[in-house]
């Protein structure tokens, strides 16, 4: 009996991950973020946080924290087909836009392969981090 009670404490010991909130490596789904700083045109620089989500229904909304001083609302779908990911910008008709995307360090980046909706571009100037709070909401 003591040896059975020993195995099963080794197995929770040794067997329970710290990182069990983290993405799953190659998951895209869930809520990433990164810090946008935007300059207007009398050189006054706001900084918000960008949200990119990207939910299991095979769609993505990008926005900013509604406390921010500005607005940044992107909306439509994604695929992933041979570790490319597809993106359809609501805002811009048919335009599809081809991306490689790496995980590193528990966050994203988008690599652009071929993107002609220039709404796109946003995606592109941060490195996302997963954000187990923001999972959270």
């Amino acid at each position: 009996m003591k040896k059975i009670l020993v195995i099963v404490m080794l197995i929770f010991a040794f067997g329970c991950s710290d990182d069990a909130t983290a993405p799953i490596e190659s998951e895209l789904v869930g809520k990433w973020k990164s810090y946008f700083t935007r300059v207007d045109e009398e050189g006054k620089s706001s900084t918000a946080l960008l949200i990119l989500d990207f939910n299991s229904d095979g769609t993505f909304n990008l926005s900013v924290d509604p406390s921010s001083e500005f607005t940044v609302n992107e909306k439509g779908t994604y695929t992933i087909s041979d570790e490319i990911l597809t993106i359809t910008n609501n805002a811009c008709g048919d335009f599809k836009g081809g991306y490689k995307f790496e995980f590193r360090d528990n966050g994203l980046k988008l690599i652009r392969i071929q993107d002609d909706c220039a709404r796109n571009n946003l995606l592109l100037l941060f490195y996302y981090s997963y954000d187990v709070v923001l999972e959270q909401e």
